[in-house]
C-alpha cells in the first residue's frame, strides 16, 4: 500500500470543481469554499477544471472569485474540451499540487470546517484511502417531494452509512464532497486506464464508483464521516420522478 507518508509531496489540500455549464451554479458554491476555515500551517489550492462550457463559467469564476480577497486558497482554472468529467477531473488531478484532494461538485456548499475534517482523518488514519461526508439537500422549491427520502441516496444527500466508520467491502462513497489522495488515485491508472471510455452505456457519474472500487481491489478502506457536512443544491428541475428514474436510477445502474 502507498501511506501519505511515503509520499514526497506537499501535504497540502487541493479542491477540485469539475463544471459543465455551471456559471449558475458557481457563485454560492465558491463563496463558501472561499469562507472555509485553514488547518493551520496548511496550504490549500483551488482547481477549476471546465470541461469546454459554452455559458462562460471560467470567465465568471475568475471574476467571483476575485470578489473575495481571499489570499489563503490559490485559484487556477484549467480546461479540458474533451466531453466527460471524468477527463476533466483526471487533468485536474495531475496538476494538483498537494497530496489530499477533495472534489467538490459545482453545486456542493462545503461546511466551514470541511477541510480540517478532512485533514485530520488523513492524518489519523494514513491507510484509509477516501472519505466521504454527509449531504443536506438544499432547494428552490417550497418542500421536497414526498418520495425523496426513499431515493436521497441517488441525489447524493443523507447518510452513506449506519454510522461514521469504514464501510463494509460492498459499499462504495458518493463523488459528492469525495477526499483521497494524489499519490493513490495515480496509483490506482497508472497500469491499467479506465474502463470508462469503452463503455457502451449510458453512464453517469461512474468515475467515483470505478475509482471506490479500485481501492478495494487493492485492498484500501473507505471511511464515511457524518461530522463532514455539505449542502447539496437541487434546483426544482431535477425533483422529478421522470429525472430519478430516467437520468439517475438508470445511469447507477448502468455505472455499476
Amino acid at each position: 500500500m502507498i501511506c501519505a507518508e511515503d509520499v514526497n509531496m506537499n501535504k497540502g489540500i487541493t479542491i477540485i470543481i469539475c463544471t459543465y455549464n455551471g456559471r449558475e451554479r458557481l457563485g454560492k458554491t465558491l463563496s463558501h469554499i472561499a469562507a472555509l476555515n485553514i488547518p493551520l500551517d496548511i496550504k490549500i489550492e483551488l482547481i477549476l477544471a471546465d470541461n469546454n462550457s459554452d455559458d462562460g463559467s471560467t470567465e465568471f469564476a475568475i471574476k467571483e472569485w476575485s470578489h473575495f480577497n481571499n489570499t489563503e486558497i490559490s485559484f487556477k482554472v484549467l480546461c479540458e474540451t474533451k466531453p466527460g468529467k471524468l477527463y476533466a477531473l483526471q487533468k485536474a488531478i495531475k496538476n494538483a499540487e498537494h497530496e489530499y484532494l477533495i472534489i467538490c461538485d459545482d453545486d456542493n456548499w462545503l461546511a466551514k470546517d470541511y477541510l480540517i475534517k478532512v485533514f485530520n482523518n488523513f492524518e489519523q488514519m494514513p491507510a484509509i484511502g477516501a472519505i466521504g461526508g454527509l449531504g443536506i439537500a438544499v432547494t428552490d422549491i417550497p418542500v421536497l417531494p414526498t418520495w425523496f427520502d426513499d431515493y436521497h441516496y441517488a441525489f447524493a444527500v443523507g447518510s452513506q452509512a449506519k454510522k461514521k466508520g469504514i464501510l463494509k467491502r460492498e459499499k462504495v462513497l458518493w463523488g459528492a464532497g469525495f477526499a483521497t489522495k494524489k499519490s493513490l488515485y495515480q496509483a490506482m491508472y497508472q497500469h491499467h486506464p479506465s474502463l470508462l471510455p469503452k463503455s457502451e452505456f449510458n453512464i453517469l457519474s461512474a468515475e467515483d464508483t470505478e475509482y471506490c472500487l479500485r481501492l478495494i481491489i487493492k485492498g484500501y478502506q473507505l471511511y464515511y464521516d457524518d461530522e463532514m457536512i455539505y449542502h447539496h443544491f437541487i434546483p426544482g428541475a431535477k425533483l422529478s420522478k421522470t429525472f430519478l428514474e430516467e437520468k439517475l436510477l438508470k445511469g447507477f445502474n448502468n455505472s455499476r
